[in-house]
C-alpha cells in the first residue's frame, strides 16, 4: 500500500550526510523556487504566494491589490496575452538568490562524487511575454546564483512526449533542469527516466510543496524505485514583510506604463 513517507526539513544541512552516501546510480532532484532560490522582489512573491505567508496586517492590502486585477496573479487560471506580457516584465527584472548559500557547495560536491543531480521545476516552457524562452531564463537565473547540474543525461529533443499536457505546454529538459510545465512532477519524472533510459537505485527529492512531494513519491513507488522525499520549509521560517507604499507604487506603475520598477529603485524615488 502506497505511503508517501515525506519528511520535513528546514535546512539542507540536515540531510548532507545522507546525500554523500549516494553513488553514481542514484538521482537527486531539487525543486527550484522556494527550495533552492528565492526572489529578491516582494512583488514577485505576491504574484504566487497565499496571504498566509505574509505578516497579518498586510492581508487586507494584498486582497485590495489582487481585487484590482485578478488575472495578474499566477494562481488565477484565466490569462490573456496582455497579462502574460505584464507578468513577464516582473519575471525579467527579478533577481534570485540562494536560500542557503551552502547548497551551491553541496551540489558541487555531489557532482564531484558522480552523484546525478538535476533541477525539477514546475515552470512553464517556451516563450512568455518579453521572455523569449523560459528554459533559458531559468537556467540564466540559476547560473547567476552559482547552480549547475549534471551533464550526464542526453535527450534527443529538448521537449519530450507527454500524454497529459497542461494548457498545451510540453515538459522539457535542458542543461540539467527538468521543466514539468505545470504537469504532475511525478509523471514528468517518470517519463524523463524512461526517455533517458535510466533506472536509479534510489531517488532523493526536495520540494517546498507537499503535493509535488506526494506526486513524485507515488510515481517512484509504482516504478519500484526506492526514494526519499523531503518537504523543504527553509524558505519561509518567518512571515514576509514589505513596505505597502512601494508595492502599491510598483503595481500602479506596472499597469499604467507597462514597466516594472524594482523595489530598490522605487524605494529611492519615495524616500530619498
Amino acid at each position: 500500500m502506497f505511503n508517501p513517507n515525506i519528511k520535513e526539513i528546514y535546512s539542507l544541512k540536515d540531510v548532507e550526510s545522507e546525500l554523500f552516501k549516494l553513488n553514481s546510480k542514484s538521482l537527486v532532484a531539487f525543486d527550484i523556487d522556494d527550495t533552492l532560490t528565492i526572489p529578491s522582489e516582494p512583488f514577485f512573491q505576491i504574484l504566487y504566494l497565499d496571504n498566509k505567508f505574509f505578516q497579518e496586517p498586510l492581508g487586507k492590502f494584498l486582497d485590495s491589490i489582487k481585487q484590482k486585477n485578478k488575472n495578474l496573479f499566477l494562481s488565477h487560471k484565466q490569462k490573456n496575452i496582455k497579462t502574460f506580457n505584464i507578468l513577464s516584465l516582473v519575471f525579467d527584472k527579478t533577481v534570485f538568490n540562494p536560500i542557503e548559500k551552502q547548497s551551491i557547495k553541496l551540489i558541487k560536491r555531489m557532482l564531484n562524487l558522480n552523484i546525478n543531480v538535476i533541477g525539477l521545476t514546475a515552470l512553464s516552457t517556451g516563450s512568455f511575454g518579453v521572455i523569449g524562452n523560459l528554459q533559458d531564463w531559468r537556467i540564466k537565473t540559476l547560473r547567476k546564483c552559482g547552480y549547475y547540474f549534471s551533464k550526464r543525461f542526453e535527450i534527443r529533443n529538448e521537449y519530450f512526449s507527454f500524454s497529459e499536457n497542461y494548457n498545451g505546454l510540453q515538459p522539457a529538459y535542458k542543461q540539467g533542469v527538468l521543466f514539468s510545465a505545470g504537469n504532475s512532477k511525478g509523471l514528468v519524472l517518470h517519463n524523463f527516466l524512461k526517455e533517458v533510459n535510466f533506472i536509479p537505485e534510489k531517488v532523493v527529492f526536495f520540494d517546498d510543496l507537499i503535493d509535488n512531494c506526494v506526486s513524485v513519491a507515488r510515481a517512484l513507488y509504482f516504478l519500484s524505485i526506492p526514494y526519499c522525499c523531503y518537504l523543504y520549509k527553509g524558505a519561509f521560517k518567518e512571515l514576509i514583510q514589505f513596505d505597502q507604499k512601494i508595492i502599491n507604487y510598483q503595481y500602479e506603475h506596472l499597469v499604467k506604463y507597462n514597466e516594472f520598477l524594482t523595489f530598490e529603485s522605487v524605494s529611492k524615488k519615495i524616500y530619498l
